[in-house]
């Protein structure tokens, strides 16, 4: 094939007016990209954090532990000190190892665990925008499609319903890695060979999730170019021994640096097996889910109810691309059809558009036929589980096809002004997101809550670096929130124990070994001896640590109602104010009574708080705002007769009802004090 500066006008030839206008574009564009979507992802006040408190910061504490790791506070990368005694945990998921280090220079600036993870999430978002940008301007010539595409391709609406899962942010080998390759096939230099594997190599190593989903991308695309070129420029340089040898040791290299990334994997692999497809067919993409958007598309929140409830795992399958990413397609498919364009460029856009058809139709659930069943019976890609970020390679196609249909336009080149001008605002207005709508949590609550678990770890242990279970007295929950609600307790574990320095049995991560999903679920004292006693350690070894830091004998949820039916419940739960309401029951009528040794109890509310009556309110109002079981937190429930209880505070008061229903500990007398009946929990509450 001939060199693509014959076909497109190359930004060098071009007046230096439309290079300043094509690079201020690009400039624009970028900055607007970044204003509008990760900065405002982060709030006003740069409090919050992409995702829940699941799988963000889990990330959060990978990075983390690379930063310990380089400098010197932990011995090993791989045997990360969670999921104690089990190593090479990091094997089990994302490793994030390519762009740690701009975390860890963050952290040693100064900043905290969570401010560095928010500066690491704004670096990627840029990189993801100029890595694409160079690839595309470098591929189609055109700086305008290139900066459209690119905004696409880092600030698209493709990627909201993927925010959570932050480990698919460090993308931006992958527009560079297909360019080197792309240049391979065309008989480029023997230096694209060194691009097209270094950067693969790199993607890996910034993720292995991506790492694989560029592999497809690159298979993909070989197969396209040779489908329409049938070997063309690269047959003819392979016979050059200069060009074996650049790709022979371009070859070496890559798999020289990727082999000490791929060797713990390996090993994990021998433990875990195969994964079942039956576990990974939920993500694989249906046609409709490329016309179905997150609702925090503003411009296109229509499409985002047509499919919600229609097939299992839908959450995962909003990849509408948007109109202007469509439009690219659609142009250059009328262009191949047309004939408009000379021969070379046309069958250049004939491989891409080729290259994009199959990367989606070899990913894809067509009414229960799975075609990624091609795929999954590559090597590595049975370990692959969530199929539906994929989308993040073939995003790259649909940018490189609008690319192309920009670059086509080169006559009379005055209409470059307008056509800018019409598509970056288009672009813009195209991918506006509502942040309100997208998921986030706030990185102060987040730090308030770790180092509440920190504190206790550090009061109730008695060795400074042995190894602990956190195994807190859950409050009641929400059936359909008790499993989000046990990976973050999982994780502030994690992140509490790594603040302190010790190893943790607590865990969360891409799989489990047998018998380990007990203790994740229960975190209880039985479940920890099990999975101890299953790797052959002595329970003793292992301290066990709790929110009540007190000894305690048992411990049950309940619903406190009063002699009328009115329920105690707490108002608010920011505020934990606790009073009796009429009513039926709901989640803030219950509590987790937990029985201390001496026979005392405290009450455990479901914001996961004690409840207190201190002298810090005045009245000695009861309030469920006591991180810690302090002496305010302390009852005594003195039994009366048909089964009712009154409840004695510290202050050896009883608790009365105020007439607007407010409970305070301030009765001289038990004659004065409500009588609590003990109700079971309400349906859809555990």
């Amino acid at each position: 094939m001939s060199s693509p500066r014959n076909l497109i006008s190359p930004a060098w030839t071009m007046p230096a007016v439309h290079r300043f206008a094509g690079t201020l574009i690009a400039l624009i564009l970028f900055f607007w990209g970044m204003w509008s979507f990760p900065l405002a992802m982060l709030g006003p006040e740069r409090n919050l954090v992409p995702g829940d408190m699941g799988d963000a910061r889990f990330n959060n504490y990978v990075l983390e532990h690379f930063h310990a790791y380089a400098t010197g506070r932990v011995d090993s990368y791989w045997d990360a000190p969670m999921m104690y005694p089990q190593k090479n945990v990091i094997a089990r998921s994302d490793n994030l190892l390519g762009t740690a280090p701009v975390y860890s220079a963050f952290r040693a600036m100064g900043w905290s665990r969570e401010s560095a993870f928010q500066l690491w999430i704004l670096v990627l978002f840029a990189l993801n925008f100029w890595c694409a940008f160079l690839a595309l301007k470098t591929w189609t010539g055109s700086t305008i499609g290139a900066a459209c595409g690119a905004f696409i391709f880092a600030f698209g609406i493709h990627q909201i319903g993927h925010l959570n899962h932050v480990q698919v942010y460090p993308r931006f080998m992958i527009p560079l890695a297909l360019l080197g390759w792309w240049r391979v096939l065309e008989g480029g230099h023997g230096r694209w060979w060194h691009v097209a594997v270094l950067a693969t190599v790199y993607q890996f190593w910034c993720g292995i999730y991506l790492g694989f989903i560029l592999a497809y991308g690159l298979l993909v695309l070989t197969v396209a170019h040779f489908a329409v070129v049938r070997g063309g420029a690269m047959a003819h340089c392979i016979k050059r021994a200069s060009w074996r040898w650049h790709g022979a040791g371009a070859v070496l290299a890559g798999a020289a640096l990727l082999a000490p990334l791929m060797l713990p994997y390996m090993a994990m692999s021998d433990e875990t097996g195969m994964r079942p497809f039956s576990e990974v067919a939920n993500s694989v993409p249906r046609p409709i889910s490329f016309f179905f958007s997150d609702p925090a598309a503003l411009n296109w929140r229509d499409l985002a109810w047509h499919s919600q409830f229609a097939f299992p795992e839908w959450w995962h399958h909003m990849h509408f691309m948007g109109a202007v990413a469509w439009a690219g397609v659609l142009t250059v498919a009328g262009i191949l059809v047309m004939r408009k364009t000379n021969w070379p460029l046309r069958q250049r856009m004939l491989v891409v558009l080729i290259a994009w058809a199959l990367s989606i139709l070899l990913c894809l659930n067509v009414a229960g036929v799975h075609t990624y069943r091609v795929v999954y019976a590559l090597p590595g890609f049975s370990a692959l589980r969530s199929i539906d970020r994929f989308i993040m390679v073939q995003s790259f196609f649909f940018v490189l096809l609008l690319s192309y249909a920009v670059a086509a336009v080169r006559r009379p080149r005055w209409v470059l002004w307008p056509i800018g001008a019409v598509l970056s605002v288009a672009t813009v207005l195209d991918h506006r997101i509502e942040m309100d709508w997208t998921r986030r949590f706030d990185k102060f609550q987040s730090q308030r809550e770790v180092d509440r678990i920190a504190w206790q770890m550090q009061q109730q242990r008695s060795t400074p670096d042995g190894p602990m279970a956190w195994c807190p007295v859950r409050p009641p929950m929400p059936d359909e929130d008790e499993h989000q609600l046990t990976i973050a307790a999982n994780i502030s574990a994690m992140l509490a124990a790594q603040q302190v320095g010790a190893p943790v049995v607590n865990a969360y991560t891409g799989s489990y070994p047998d018998g380990f999903m007990a203790f994740f679920d229960h975190m209880d004292r039985p479940t920890l001896q099990h999975w101890l006693g299953r790797n052959g350690v002595e329970p003793a070894a292992v301290e066990v640590v709790d929110n009540v830091g007190l000894p305690w004998v048992g411990h049950e949820k309940v619903v406190l109602t009063d002699a009328a039916g009115r329920q105690v419940r707490m108002r608010d739960p920011f505020s934990g104010t606790i009073a009796l309401a009429d009513g039926p029951g709901d989640l803030g009528s219950c509590f987790t009574i937990i029985e201390l040794e001496e026979g005392r109890r405290v009450l455990l509310a479901t914001n996961d708080r004690f409840v207190a009556a201190t002298l810090d309110h005045g009245d000695l109002s009861l309030r469920a705002d006591a991180p810690v079981a302090g002496d305010f937190c302390l009852f005594v429930l003195d039994e009366v007769e048909e089964g009712g209880v009154r409840l004695r505070a510290d202050n050896d008061r009883w608790v009365a009802a105020a007439d607007d229903g407010r409970l305070h500990a301030w009765a001289d007398s038990a004659h004065h004090a409500i009588t609590f009946r003990l109700e079971p929990l309400p349906q859809g509450v555990r």
